[in-house]
């Protein structure tokens, strides 16, 4: 088998195998042959927005788990923002704010800043990032004690 690196390769028709560093692998095994694959027509018990919906769930859980392990992050966080001081319910306005905030740390410092933030919801409708970074610069960062 050729060298894998950031690609996948099939196997027998029933193995797909994708390496994504040196220790991370993914193997899928596949109940019928790839190449053979159709669909019958069976009915379907769930509505089909429902099952695309959770489709899209899915790949897009794997591929945060697969960016998260491809790349060494330094630190977990979680981004929330005082209301008195922001509308936390304009998530676009969030992101374009934020994103400006790194840019400038980036030029500032010089530092290649890496980041991978996912958004979430309050139970009140207010937003909210969960993430990973990297190569964030120590001389903003503060400790502190819960």
């Amino acid at each position: 088998m050729k060298k894998l690196q950031g690609q996948s390769k099939v196997i027998n028709n029933f193995f797909n195998v994708k390496k994504y560093n040196d220790d991370y692998y993914k193997v899928v095994y596949f109940k019928y042959p790839i190449d053979n694959f159709q669909d019958e027509g069976k009915e379907r018990k769930r509505d089909v927005n429902e099952i695309k919906l959770k489709e899209s769930i899915s790949r897009s859980r794997s591929t945060i788990f697969e960016y998260s392990m491809c790349n060494e992050f330094e630190y977990f966080v979680t981004l929330t923002l005082d209301k008195k001081k922001y509308d936390r319910y304009d998530l676009d306005a969030y992101i374009k704010d934020l994103g400006q905030y790194i840019r400038n740390l980036r030029r500032k410092y010089k530092a290649d800043i890496q980041y991978l933030l996912i958004p979430e919801l309050h139970k009140d409708g207010a937003w909210h990032l969960h993430g990973l970074i990297k190569n964030l610069p120590s001389d903003d960062l503060k400790e502190f004690k819960i």
